[in-house]
């Protein structure tokens, strides 16, 4: 499980939530927790947020990290034969 957050207390967070609507903070979010933690995407994300008005203060998100698997034929040039490889993106 992992937690990420923007929060308008710091200069950063307050620039990255200047005007988003709560649909947009919740895919700002999402997206920087999944480059945080070096994830192609959050599983079952859950967010909690605070809002003053119109304005977004807080977005807190949290989920599992997800990534894509894909299966790749490689070529062996030692035995002339295809190997199968996960490779992790």
């Amino acid at each position: 499980m992992l937690t990420y957050t923007i929060d308008i207390s710091t200069p950063e967070g307050k620039q990255k939530l200047y005007k988003l609507t709560l649909a947009e903070a919740q895919r700002l979010a999402e997206t920087e927790a999944s480059r945080k933690y070096n994830c192609d995407r959050l599983i079952d994300p859950r967010f909690d947020y605070l809002k003053k008005g119109k304005r977004i203060l807080r977005i807190t998100v949290d989920g599992r990290p997800g990534n894509y698997k894909t299966r790749d034929n490689q070529y062996d040039s030692r035995t002339r034969q295809e190997i199968d490889i996960n490779v992790r993106h």
